[in-house]
């Protein structure tokens, strides 16, 4: 353990030099604080950005005003007069819109098996990645995301979305290598350790949520900015080729707070912080899609589910409950499956910079006549030491199937830092 400590006070000494911002806070000059309670969790201006393409909240101009980088023209304005005798003119951004991302790790095992190391610095980066976004016009944004993870390269994440195709916000499309909005949780955007729901498989589907997937998306706002919906069609399982192709959508409401268009109402008063946000928030999905296991079986599958999202003064309590049904999930076995989770999150601001936070966990997976239950708590602490370098503590208390006692995992402190 002393060597956990000791790599505490290493890492804050060698990283505090870092200054440098991200693309959105350099294009606005403005801090990370703005969209994110701790990165990569958003607050409710960050998530009212996202869904309004990469744009300040009250349309284009609005967004415009608070831009402190002027633009790159690729066209006259006088062009959007005379369409279609001419290409209709957008901009570029002034500077090249990238930001990289390095997170490293240390795991302390306390319970690793005889003559293996308890403590390991193997993580160290654990990855890299290099993101890009903007907007290519007023209402035609990108997004990319490049990670660099034990000496590979993947391309996370690469999409074009077509914003406010129908007024208001109330249609936008994306295209590309997208982030299905299933749920409003993501281990995009969590704040410790991957959610179960989103990463255990059922049986021998590799199918989970925690991926990327190929294909488009429909989403938007209704009910002046309180009714949000998505639904989409992707390859599904790890974007392997996919004849008959997944489908989802979503439904979610939001009563008080900003609303889901960023747009706050002339009888609310507004945060004195920009992570509060008084409000509770209910959502819907629903999954189906067709893997391909191991030999060419086929198994149909769909998981639906709920969630709830309540924020009130420091405090966030999320809860989703979500149930998937197999047909064929074991290679070689006739029978069905089914999978249930059970997830609940809190998060409360003690501090702007330091957030205590606990996650509880449980799994039944149903596979023929077996039956097993796992169950884990993840308790952790965000340490902010400035708006884009952060020290994250979590460990894993996990009762795992067929066993008695609650043991703990693993434990990890993360340094993430971005510029």
């Amino acid at each position: 353990m002393g060597g956990l400590l000791s790599f505490v006070f290493a890492t804050i000494f060698v990283t505090t030099e870092v200054s440098a911002i991200p693309a959105w806070a350099r294009k606005y000059k403005t801090t990370c604080a703005t969209c994110h309670i701790s990165y990569p969790k958003l607050n409710a201006f960050g998530r009212a950005f996202m869904m309004n393409g990469y744009q300040f909240p009250g349309g284009v101009e609005a967004d415009k005003e608070q831009a402190k980088e002027k633009p790159v023209s690729m066209g006259s304005e006088a062009y959007k007069r005379v369409w279609p005798d001419a290409i209709w003119p957008n901009a570029l951004p002034a500077t090249v819109p990238l930001a990289v991302v390095v997170e490293n790790a240390a795991v302390y095992l306390p319970n690793a098996p005889a003559g293996e190391p308890k403590l390991s610095f193997g993580d160290f980066p654990e990855e890299v990645e290099v993101l890009s976004g903007g907007n290519f016009s007023d209402n035609i944004s990108f997004f990319a995301e490049l990670a660099f993870e034990g000496g590979e390269a993947e391309l996370e994440m690469a999409h074009i979305s077509f914003d406010n195709i129908l007024p208001n916000n109330a249609l936008s499309l994306k295209v590309g290598k997208i982030v299905p909005f299933v749920t409003p949780f993501s281990n995009m955007r969590h704040v410790t350790t991957s959610y179960w729901y989103a990463t255990l498989p059922l049986g021998d589907n590799a199918w989970n949520f925690d991926r990327t997937q190929r294909g488009v998306e429909a989403r938007g706002l209704l009910s002046q900015g309180r009714l949000i919906y998505s639904a989409g069609l992707v390859e599904g399982r790890e974007n392997e080729f996919n004849g008959d192709k997944d489908f989802y959508f979503h439904l979610g409401y939001k009563f008080g707070g900003l609303r889901l268009d960023g747009i706050r109402e002339a009888a609310s008063a507004g945060p004195t912080q920009p992570w509060q946000d008084n409000s509770i928030r209910f959502d819907a999905f629903y999954y189906n899609g067709r893997a391909t296991l191991t030999g060419g079986q086929k198994d149909n599958f769909s998981q639906f589910g709920g969630s709830v999202d309540l924020y009130y003064n420091r405090l966030n309590l999320s809860g989703l409950v979500a149930v998937q049904n197999d047909d064929k999930p074991v290679v070689g076995e006739t029978f069905d499956g089914t999978g249930t989770h059970i997830m609940t999150e809190a998060t409360y601001v003690l501090y702007p910079w330091l957030l205590p936070t606990v996650r509880y966990e449980w799994f039944k997976a149903e596979l023929g006549p077996n039956s097993d239950t796992s169950q884990r708590f993840v308790p952790g602490l965000i340490a902010l030491i400035r708006a884009n370098v952060k020290l994250q503590l979590n460990a894993e208390i996990e009762k795992e199937a067929g066993e008695g006692e609650f043991e703990f995992g693993e434990v990890e402190l993360g340094l993430i830092f971005g510029f």
